[in-house]
């Protein structure tokens, strides 16, 4: 079985993958896994956990720099 991957630990394969799989949009939220709108309809990413608050402040940061 894969080991889960966190989009902190690889934020560009996550967006690489939102791209891939043609979500509009992404979710990311404190305690909860990310999700995609594919085709109007929110769904989990496969092997992705809940991102913590420290690691959501992280990927913001890193997307507005």
């Amino acid at each position: 079985m894969n080991d889960p991957v966190h989009p902190l630990r690889s934020l560009q394969e996550f967006l690489h993958t939102c791209v891939e799989s043609k979500a509009s949009d992404m979710h990311i939220v404190p305690g909860q896994p990310p999700l995609v709108r594919q085709f109007g309809q929110l769904v989990a990413v496969p092997g992705q956990w809940p991102v913590t608050m420290n690691e959501m402040e992280a990927i913001s940061k890193r997307l507005i720099e």
